[in-house]
């Protein structure tokens, strides 16, 4: 099964306090063929999350080493391939 998550979808799985019920639902029917696909401005939103949560004082470095474990442990793939819109801009 492949699916496809954006930082405010992972964001809401990390987060303490978010409401995290449907991703987590999402993440309990990966197996061994799954595949979770972000695009690649993912990661800069990923950390830029992070980074706010940690200014704003929700979260401290121990959660994000431990949130950022567990996302480490997912079957992650970025797509780097550029979208048609983008495409055409350069054309």
């Amino acid at each position: 099964m492949k699916f496809v998550l954006d930082a405010s979808a992972v964001a809401s799985l990390v987060l303490p306090d978010e409401n995290s019920v449907k991703i987590e639902s999402i993440i309990k029917k990966l197996d061994s063929k799954s595949e979770i696909w972000v695009p690649s401005l993912f990661w800069f939103e990923y950390g830029n999350i992070f980074l706010n949560s940690l200014n704003r004082k929700r979260i401290d470095m121990t959660y994000i080493q431990d949130s950022d474990k567990i996302l480490s442990s997912l079957p992650i793939h970025t797509d780097s391939s550029i979208g048609f819109v983008y495409k055409q801009k350069l054309i």
